[in-house]
């Protein structure tokens, strides 16, 4: 391929300097991140999706989870060209996170969309009494796009089932759901209970609306945490036509019976 390609794109250029960090025995990383200042390639609009964890900015918020799905809210503290150094701001003790143990993070990038990434610990360290972890950068990111279509309030209750990792069943738990849309919804439990899944992981949502039985395959997208509620944002995964057509009726209806009452106020 052309090499000149590396010096008019960023995302060829990415490839061909993570090849060099990761093989030369003595890489120059002052070097690459003066280039990467010329070029213009240090900074990509909110418009344009990451495709390197590179990219994230700094002091970016989100939360990071560990293997048993215990959590704790993350802000990402510096980053250089081979590694990001996450600081956890509340949530779990310093002693939950071991070196060599994989985590996952997810965050909402401003005006674009929900992203994740995997990575082990390569180390930790304490910055003005916070700590901070250390993972390698990574191209292995991914994205969900955020909510396109109109929520309404709802009080539906519903079960939600999770994929047992060891057994391969499904483990089913009652819920509320009370958000919905043609994409979406966001279900809740009391506080204390709490599903064993994480952001990105597929679950099955079912529910009954219009007198008709909903069982959708979705995707977690968010994990929000509430004084009196745990609630899960997730993400309806090939609904059939008539299925969404149903539910934006529904929708739709609510919608129309709020500007009522809102004009009778009025």
């Amino acid at each position: 391929r052309d090499p000149f390609l590396t010096l008019e794109f960023k995302a060829p250029f990415e490839k061909v300097v993570d090849l060099y960090l990761n093989t030369d025995p003595d890489p120059d990383e002052e070097l690459v991140s003066n280039m990467r200042k010329k070029l213009g390639f240090d900074f990509i609009p909110y418009f344009v999706p990451l495709t390197s964890s590179k990219d994230i900015e700094l002091f970016q918020a989100g939360k990071v989870y560990l293997p048993d799905n215990t959590s704790s809210d993350v802000a990402l503290f510096d980053k250089d060209e081979r590694f990001m150094y996450w600081a956890v701001v509340n949530g779990l003790p310093s002693t939950s996170f071991k070196v060599g143990e994989t985590v996952k993070i997810s965050f909402v990038r401003k005006s674009d969309a929900v992203y994740s990434l995997e990575g082990q610990i390569v180390d930790t360290h304490y910055d003005n009494n916070k700590l901070i972890l250390k993972l390698p950068h990574t191209f292995e990111l991914t994205r969900y796009q955020r909510r396109e279509h109109t929520r309404v309030e709802t009080d539906i209750s519903a079960s939600m089932g999770t994929f047992d990792s060891q057994t391969g069943e499904i483990v089913w738990y009652p819920v509320k759901i009370v958000d919905i849309s043609v994409g979406g919804a966001k279900v809740c439990l009391p506080f204390g209970e709490r599903l064993n899944v994480r952001p990105m992981e597929d679950v099955i949502v079912n529910f009954k609306l219009k007198g008709r039985d909903f069982s959708l395959r979705s995707v977690v997208v968010n994990i929000y945490e509430r004084k009196t509620s745990v609630c899960y944002g997730i993400r309806f995964e090939k609904a059939k036509e008539e299925e969404r057509k149903l539910i934006f009726d529904f929708v739709k209806e609510q919608q129309q019976k709020l500007a009522a009452i809102l004009l009778r106020k009025s």
